[in-house]
């Protein structure tokens, strides 16, 4: 049996799809740890093939945070890609309204990625790799691209690229698949097998 993560039942609750999207920029978040795993240099990497108007924000740190930065300014994207250190969650959460997507670049394994729910419960579309456990949490609730492709990735952000009707229609996608994962689901699972364990002993 596999239990998964959850969010706040607060969080759930307030939950609606997003209705003001940017018109004259398409503004990508990655947020979460700076590790080769995660995959952020497809981000960037994609950005060289998307329109200007495409801005990419990066929170986190970690120890590829420099290579990040030298990639960025070889590619010439300084103007276009920002960096912003790690964030408690919660002032994570304010930062989602500012966004019209969230990529999750991983390259070979993700447990249950607790950013990219958080995130569909503030009504972004996610675009994420298709690795992992990711790929079961978020399924056809979110856009899903070949994991290390930066030109895939780039196809997949250029699909929703003020494309409105397709990220309303993604943005209800996602409010709809937050409710799954509730975080007192979650703990009464847990409470429920253990029980039976316990029982059976």
């Amino acid at each position: 049996m596999i239990i998964p993560w959850g969010i706040p039942d607060e969080l759930c609750k307030q939950a609606k799809p997003k209705k003001r999207w940017a018109k004259k920029e398409y503004n990508i978040l990655y947020a979460g740890r700076l590790s080769k795993n995660k995959g952020v240099d497809i981000i960037i990497n994609a950005l060289t093939l998307l329109d200007k108007r495409v801005k990419l924000t990066i929170i986190g740190s970690g120890d590829q945070l420099e290579n990040l930065k030298k990639i960025t300014i070889d590619n010439s994207l300084k103007n276009r890609v920002k960096f912003i250190p790690f964030q408690t969650r919660k002032r994570l959460w304010e930062y989602f309204k500012n966004f019209d997507t969230l990529v999750v670049s991983t390259k070979i394994i993700e447990a249950f990625c607790l950013t990219a729910v958080e995130a569909q419960a503030h009504g972004l579309p996610v675009i994420y790799s298709d690795i992992g456990g990711t790929k079961d949490v978020i399924g056809k609730s979110g856009i899903i691209f070949k994991a290390g492709s930066h030109i895939d990735l780039a196809a997949k952000i250029n699909s929703l690229l003020f494309n409105f009707e397709a990220l309303n229609n993604y943005s209800k996608l996602a409010i709809k698949n937050v409710k799954k994962y509730k975080i007192s689901k979650t703990k009464k699972l847990f409470y429920d097998i253990s029980a039976e364990i316990i029982k059976n002993y």
